[in-house]
């Protein structure tokens, strides 16, 4: 049966481990790596002085709904956005993640190619992003 163990220890001594047996996917391990980013990013912005109120994929779901509303917009204008009113690079990579995942909740739907994806609020589904982004965490293993 397959085994994954991924153990991250911060600047500060915390240590957190998480041990993944039986089927899982690569995407599971990826998204893993993702939340351990997160964390660690935050920890970083907090020894800069950053405030911790809003994580990242906080304020890209507070951007968009506030920013874009019901229009059409890319990734490329979310990180330019990101970078004006945080003051912060949002990585392109970063931006498409959430991005895909905001689709997969049913906040936004998307239209185009694979090249040049265009993204746009669904209205009716804006309340469940949280929860649902929440319930995939929980389902990571």
């Amino acid at each position: 049966m397959p085994r994954v163990k991924i153990e991250f220890t911060s600047d500060c001594g915390e240590r957190v481990t998480v041990v993944l047996s039986g089927r899982f996917s690569k995407r599971r391990v990826a998204q893993l790596l993702d939340l351990f980013d997160l964390m660690f990013r935050s920890e970083v912005e907090e020894v800069k002085g950053v405030s911790l109120g809003e994580s990242v994929f906080e304020r890209v779901v507070k951007l968009v709904k506030s920013r874009f509303g019901d229009g059409w917009f890319t990734s490329a204008d979310l990180v330019a956005a990101y970078k004006e009113v945080y003051g912060e690079d949002l990585r392109p990579g970063t931006a498409s993640t959430y991005l895909a995942r905001l689709c997969e909740s049913g906040l936004l739907e998307k239209k185009g190619s694979r090249s040049c994806w265009s993204y746009r609020l669904v209205a009716s589904s804006s309340k469940r992003v949280k929860s649902s982004f929440l319930d995939n965490v929980d389902s990571l293993g």
